[in-house]
């Protein structure tokens, strides 16, 4: 009787002889977009090929990493939140998994039946730096959000957003990821990055970082520390103090001033993102006036649209804030 050790052989060498090709490992399999209908909603999974996670049409939560054992085809989840960036693990079960199908078993969100959707999803990876020779702190955090900017008279809208725990020094990689489908055509999207730890904003990125979503998109976003304009001597010497309405919506800000009426966009910069902050606890519509107090200096910067430059308000710190309904009139 020939072993089973010597058929394992014979089948071994009759694949190679006929030009089988080894199945491949189920984790390789696993990579990619993943996709469910829960009560109507479309939602999924992104599972990157570096081991990171991106939850597909889920807002109240975040992807952070997976990992798959095929020792007894367990997949672990971790996913986490704004307030708690700290991962959290779930456990399921691969059921089933062919080229085209997924079904996950478990007491979870994330249990079902999935199909794949590569093409239904885009990517936008990159990195976070900044020039300043400044270590980070241990519980440092970075979050990076994808909006849709497009309306002057409604609130920038999320797409998708990666929050995680800062394990190194810049620079720091990000991965996010959407589904087509929440993107319009002859839109305007832009990826916003900050660093915060212990609650308090310490870096922000201050340019706008266009993208089009419906293509793959690396980006290397500059983030600038908070504190730098404030303590800037330059900035603190030509700074006029001024009184006004502030109005934000669908991230751009108009700043007029109450003694004379002029008016002029707000630069984003970490000061202006303080403000917004604020903007939004104490008015509940975009476009209304809230009144502030800042030191600020008037420059040429470029217009939102088009080429032309045009007089541009640029923080340099931020007095008061008004939590009343007080306005210019």
């Amino acid at each position: 009787m020939v072993s089973r050790k010597l058929y394992a052989v014979l089948f071994a060498g009759v694949a190679l002889m006929f030009g089988c090709q080894p199945q491949m490992h189920p984790t390789d399999e696993l990579v990619g977009a993943w996709l469910q209908v829960q009560d109507g909603h479309k939602q999924g999974l992104l599972l990157h090929a570096d081991g990171r996670l991106s939850l597909l049409g889920i807002a109240s939560m975040q992807g952070a990493t997976w990992q798959f054992s095929a020792a007894d085809n367990r997949l672990l989840l971790s996913t986490n939140t704004d307030r708690y960036p700290q991962p959290q693990t779930e456990q399921l079960i691969v059921g089933s998994l062919s080229a085209s199908a997924l079904e996950l078993q478990g007491r979870s969100l994330f249990s079902g039946r999935y199909i794949r959707a590569d093409e239904r999803v885009t990517v936008i990876s990159g990195e976070v730096n900044y020039r300043q020779r400044i270590a980070l702190p241990p519980d440092a955090v970075l979050r990076v959000t994808l909006n849709d900017v497009s309306l002057a008279d409604a609130p920038a809208k999320l797409i998708a957003s990666s929050t995680q725990l800062i394990n190194s020094q810049v620079p720091i990689a990000f991965t996010l990821g959407a589904m087509k489908s929440q993107f319009e055509p002859n839109r305007r999207y832009s990826v916003r990055a900050t660093i915060s730890a212990n609650n308090q904003l310490l870096f922000s990125s201050t340019r706008h970082y266009g993208v089009e979503p419906t293509q793959p998109s690396e980006l290397t976003i500059e983030v600038e520390p908070i504190q730098r304009l404030r303590d800037t001597p330059e900035a603190m010497v030509s700074a006029q103090r001024l009184t006004g309405d502030f109005r934000y919506m669908a991230d751009a800000a108009l700043f007029m001033e109450c003694s004379t009426g002029r008016r002029w966009p707000v630069a984003e910069n970490p000061i202006r993102l303080q403000l917004e902050r604020q903007y939004q606890q104490w008015r509940s519509a975009p476009g209304e006036p809230l009144l502030i107090s800042v030191n600020g200096v008037i420059e040429q910067r470029p217009a939102m649209e088009g080429e032309s430059l045009v007089d541009t308000l640029v923080l340099v710190e931020l007095i008061s804030v008004s939590d009343k309904q007080q306005t210019c009139d």
